[in-house]
């Protein structure tokens, strides 16, 4: 999340988070210019939320908001939308951040989290994406897997205009029957198909 860290002014929106990274970093929690949106399916979030939120002593409630929402429904990404719209108008946001991190494998169609990048980029404020992918065999829970780097490369520079990517291998002790490793890319969202972007 270095990239995030030397932003200014920014919105950033975690979709499906797991763990509140602004709440447990200090160099993220003490910043008033960095506005968060944490979007999850799960009714139990909020409550997962608060309780980081209370144990860390990082008392971030005016700056970040928990939205219980689907982006796999319509009608759910163009609220999260519009909410975050009203955000940047109001604190004069210059950057929009949004983190996918272990998300797209969860997604019954993991086109639906582009679209939704795409209409958030449509706000008009620079926008930028993290996003990561598992390497390896399928596990049972995901909906989608990528068999090597390769793979996941061609995924991600489908939806982006890549600038940095890193592949983060498990250490001996914690090594899996299914990941080999997982795929981070960070950039911006492609729009037109015949911009490239070499490796």
């Amino acid at each position: 999340m270095d990239e995030l860290y030397e932003l200014r002014n920014v919105l950033f929106i975690d979709v499906g988070f797991s763990i509140p990274y602004l709440l447990m970093q200090k160099r993220f929690a003490n910043r008033n210019d960095i506005f968060s949106i944490l979007i999850d399916k799960e009714q139990n979030c909020k409550i997962f939320y608060d309780f980081i939120n209370q144990t860390v002593h990082q008392n971030r409630s005016e700056l970040d908001s928990v939205i219980i929402a689907d982006i796999e429904y319509e009608e759910d990404q163009k609220s999260i939308i519009s909410f975050a719209k009203n955000i940047v108008q109001r604190e004069s946001v210059n950057v929009l951040f949004i983190c996918g991190s272990e998300l797209v494998e969860h997604l019954n169609d993991k086109e639906n989290f582009w679209t939704f990048c795409k209409g958030i980029e449509e706000i008009g404020v620079n926008t930028l994406c993290y996003v990561t992918l598992p390497i390896g065999k399928k596990i049972p829970s995901h909906n989608f897997h990528f068999i090597d780097e390769d793979c996941a490369y061609l995924e991600l520079e489908k939806h982006m205009i890549l600038s940095k990517i890193e592949v983060l291998r498990p250490s001996a002790d914690a090594v899996s029957p299914y990941l080999t490793s997982c795929f981070c890319a960070f950039g911006s969202i492609r729009h037109l198909p015949e911009e490239g972007n070499s490796r």
